[in-house]
């Protein structure tokens, strides 16, 4: 079971230092019928390379980045940050970047309320 925390912070593009680790969205769940008030989550799962400090990763939903938080310890290992990710509530399309490295992106179509894509 993924741990659940707070893991959204909104920030501009800032540099952070080089990562070596390669991470992937395995899930998100919209809040298809709200105003996504801090009750949207997003599981990220590291595939490999070292642990993953999520604070140099964005959230990138259209033109809105949202600073992720947390740490991945090995491959494996699954976070599920709630927060405000400004995921659509249409068919739509997030990515995990850091300045211009792109890490995933992860396409879905029509959410439905309290449905995991």
């Amino acid at each position: 079971m993924p741990e659940l925390v707070d893991g959204s912070e909104e920030f501009g593009d800032i540099s952070a230092p080089s990562t070596n680790f390669h991470i992937a969205i395995s899930a998100i769940l919209p809040d298809a019928d709200g105003k996504d008030e801090n009750s949207e989550q997003v599981t990220i799962v590291l595939l490999s390379g070292g642990s993953a400090d999520l604070s140099v990763i964005d959230l990138q939903s259209g033109k809105k980045n949202v600073r992720l938080q947390g740490m991945l310890a090995s491959p494996g290992d699954e976070l599920t940050l709630k927060g405000n990710f400004n995921l659509p509530n249409k068919p739509s399309c997030v990515t995990l970047r850091h300045g211009e490295m792109t890490y995933d992106t992860f396409c879905y179509g029509q959410p439905k309320a309290g449905i995991w894509i």
